[in-house]
């Protein structure tokens, strides 16, 4: 009781006082609490991996199409000589866009996801700028082909130095408020200014205000409310101008709103494991930041399974963690569970004669199959930092632990390198020009596109701040 009313005053000092505090979200009753979130994540979660269609994976795979490659061409792109000639002549550039989209028919796992027109009317465009001109310069070639290409929203591909995903915009980073603090009760959300209750009622005119409240952690480690969502950049953060709150008299104001950019634990993602165990405040701490390098320190994270079983609560923290090979966090899963994770996914892979020459599959043609998943009980309570740079086999992790009963996730959204899978690098013949496809699709969970916006967490705060409220949420609900 005694927590409470001090949560309750500090509260109200954050209010009045500007303080800033950092957001989170959950669909729980008035006053939420980390056990409520929990339980909610825990009900989702286990409908999402435990029921449900898997996708109709024949409506996505072609023929085998090797033929459309010549030997030569296949040992060309897989030479992967970059960056040969700086200036082509339109009849160079030709080919090279020729044998681009012979490359995507031929060997692209996501050609039939995106649809067998839009690449036709794509290279059309192309075809059509190109004859226009004499020459071209690379990088002018790069960005006419990419802007053809918005429609392939798959962050593991590019074209040279052009992302669909990104130029698309499809990317999308958390941006918060930093100077709204909510409460919720049966009514709504609201805020206490002088002894009255102000409701929050619209977001730039739309009384939708749903997608824009989050619970948070507040400095003392208790959960409340603000306002957060995912941008694509400045400007769209910048449209949502203001906030009307109205009170039960009648009484309406208006004010802005001023946006701010979570921060990510880096600047960009890591590729070193720089694994740790540490532990504070009686709570064990595990930090991996890459699933490839330095293999005792990722046998170490692996081990640490089994280390973590049994414990009251753990914090993971996977925060701008670069990927690598999903081998680590399954192995994790498998030490500290007894068995491997089971996703519920369908896999296509196009095992085509390009994707042979690079070492991946025996060019068989296009194959699938579908698991369900199991959804894992689980007594201890694992928190796990998460933001925007976490991605790839990072992303593995987070699926992994989406299968595991009591998981709180805490940051932003991860990065999004979902729904490609095998990665296959490739050189243009004439050009040079790097190209980076994917030889398959990983429909995951319910199988929406999530490349570019990730996984969310279940509760949003700026990620620079993850691990010190984490632990103040710790102490604040007695988790230790």
């Amino acid at each position: 009781m005694k927590k409470r009313i001090v949560a309750l005053f500090l509260m109200f000092m954050l209010l009045f006082s500007g303080i800033p505090a950092s957001f989170a979200a959950s669909d729980g009753d008035a006053g939420d609490t980390f056990f409520t979130i929990q339980e909610n994540a825990n009900t989702q979660r286990k409908a999402i991996i435990q029921t449900g269609q898997s996708v109709a994976a024949k409506a996505y795979m072609g023929q085998r199409l090797d033929s459309l490659l010549s030997a030569q061409e296949i040992q060309a792109l897989a030479s992967q000589r970059y960056g040969k000639k700086d200036t082509l002549t339109v009849e160079e550039a030709l080919q090279d866009v020729d044998t681009l989209f012979r490359t995507y028919k031929s060997a692209y796992g996501l050609y039939y996801y995106f649809g067998e027109s839009a690449f036709s009317d794509a290279e059309a465009t192309i075809i059509k700028e190109l004859n226009k001109k004499q020459s071209i310069h690379t990088n002018d070639l790069e960005k006419l082909i990419g802007r053809n290409l918005l429609f392939m929203r798959d962050a593991h591909s590019r074209v040279g130095g052009y992302l669909p995903t990104v130029e698309g915009g499809y990317v999308k980073k958390y941006h918060y408020a930093s100077n709204i603090y909510l409460q919720k009760d049966e009514t709504g959300y609201f805020r206490i200014k002088s002894g009255e209750q102000w409701y929050l009622t619209a977001v730039n005119g739309n009384s939708q205000i749903a997608p824009y409240v989050k619970p948070c952690i507040q400095a003392d480690g208790s959960i409340t409310y603000g306002l957060g969502q995912l941008f694509k950049d400045a400007a769209q953060a910048k449209s949502i101008k203001t906030i009307t709150f109205s009170t039960a008299n009648g009484k309406s104001k208006t004010e802005k709103i001023k946006w701010t950019l979570g921060e990510n634990y880096a600047k960009s993602s890591i590729h070193t494991p720089d694994y740790s165990y540490s532990t504070k405040s009686g709570v064990p701490i595990v930090t991996i930041r890459s699933m490839k390098g330095d293999a005792r320190q990722l046998n170490d994270f692996v081990n640490s399974g089994k280390t973590l079983r049994g414990k009251k609560t753990v914090i993971i923290d996977i925060r701008s963690n670069g990927g690598g090979n999903n081998a680590y966090p399954d192995n994790w899963f498998k030490n500290f569970t007894g068995a491997l994770p089971q996703l519920r996914m369908t896999h296509i892979r196009n095992e085509s004669a390009l994707a042979q020459a690079l070492g991946n599959g025996s060019a068989k043609g296009w194959i699938s199959n579908s698991k369900a998943g199991r959804f894992v009980p689980n007594k201890t309570n694992i928190i796990v930092l998460i933001d925007s740079n976490a991605g790839s086999a990072g992303e593995s992790m987070i699926m992994n632990l989406r299968t595991l009963e009591n998981v709180v996730f805490i940051g932003s959204n991860s990065a999004g390198f979902l729904i490609g899978a095998n990665q296959l690098d490739l050189s243009l013949p004439i050009s040079g020009m790097p190209v980076t496809i994917t030889q398959g699709i990983h429909f995951i969970e319910g199988g929406e596109n999530r490349d570019g916006i990730g996984f969310e967490p279940d509760i949003w705060v700026n990620p620079k701040d993850a691990l010190t409220l984490a632990l103040k949420m710790v102490e604040y609900y007695n988790l230790a």
